[in-house]
């Protein structure tokens, strides 16, 4: 049983272990300050981007969807504080970028990937070093 402030080390589904400071005693909070979400995302032509979730200390499901070229959207199924939530896409290999992240309420985000010469493309995602990083401050 965690008490407030105490601290109590977690083994996760990898085998390793995290850090988490007791903020109630069914609640604990990571040490670090924030919840996490991250996936591998993979793509294939303009449908929408597939995540294979790597860590999910949010607690939320991520559903990615297209809205239009080079326009995709994350619904989250439950509402995140957008002010203290910061989000990454990487991509490790192309020079495409992706980017224009634009909030629709607490539970949607939308995020716009570009080809090399600065264009709304799809099929930007499609390499197997792109993830997404989301961290929720608490």
């Amino acid at each position: 049983m965690v008490t407030n402030g105490e601290q109590v080390r977690v083994v996760n589904s990898t085998g390793g272990c995290e850090l988490y400071v007791g903020e109630s005693r069914d609640n604990p909070v990571p040490a670090w300050g924030y919840r996490q979400y991250v996936a591998l995302v993979s793509q294939s032509s303009a449908n929408a981007p597939t995540l294979s979730v790597v860590k999910n200390t949010l607690g939320v499901t991520v559903t990615p969807s297209y809205s239009s070229v080079g326009v995709y959207r994350l619904s989250f199924s439950a509402g995140l504080t957008v002010t203290k939530t910061t989000v990454q896409i990487t991509n490790t290999v192309n020079r495409n970028s992706v980017g224009d992240f634009l909030w629709f309420g607490s539970d949607v985000l939308e995020f716009r990937t570009y080809n090399n010469s600065g264009t709304l493309a799809n099929s930007q995602l499609n390499s197997l070093y792109h993830y997404v990083i989301i961290q929720s401050y608490v």
